[in-house]
C-alpha cells in the first residue's frame, strides 16, 4: 500500500518514463526523456503534458468513483501488467471504512 500524489508523479516523471521506455541510446538525438530530465524534478503538470503530448502521465483517477484527484492510495499488488491493483481516493477510502463498520 502506498500514497501517490500528482506532485510525486511530476517530481519523478523522468525516472517513471525510463521504467517504461528505457534510457535513450547515447547517439540518439534529444527526445522526451531529456526534456523531462531537464525539468530537474520541478516540472509542472502543464510542462510535462506539453513534452509528452498528453495528460496520461500526470493524472490520477480513483478506480472506485472514477474521479480525477490529486491523491490516491494504491492497494493490492505492485502496479504492472495483469496486476490486482486499485487506486482509491480519500472519499472512497472513507466510504469503505464506514461500510466495514456497519453491523450485519
Amino acid at each position: 500500500m502506498r500514497k501517490i500524489t500528482v506532485k510525486d508523479l511530476c517530481a519523478n516523471i523522468a525516472e517513471h518514463w525510463t521504467e517504461h521506455h528505457g534510457k535513450p541510446k547515447p547517439d540518439a538525438k534529444p527526445g522526451i526523456y531529456e526534456k523531462l530530465l531537464s525539468l530537474n524534478r520541478s516540472g509542472t503538470v502543464k510542462q510535462i503534458n506539453k513534452i509528452i503530448g498528453n495528460g496520461s502521465w500526470t493524472s490520477l483517477r480513483c478506480d472506485e468513483c472514477n474521479k480525477h484527484v490529486e491523491l490516491v492510495i494504491e492497494v493490492g499488488e505492485e502496479m504492472g501488467y495483469e496486476s490486482n491493483t486499485a487506486h482509491l481516493c480519500k472519499e472512497c477510502i472513507k466510504k469503505a471504512y464506514e461500510l466495514s463498520c456497519q453491523e450485519d
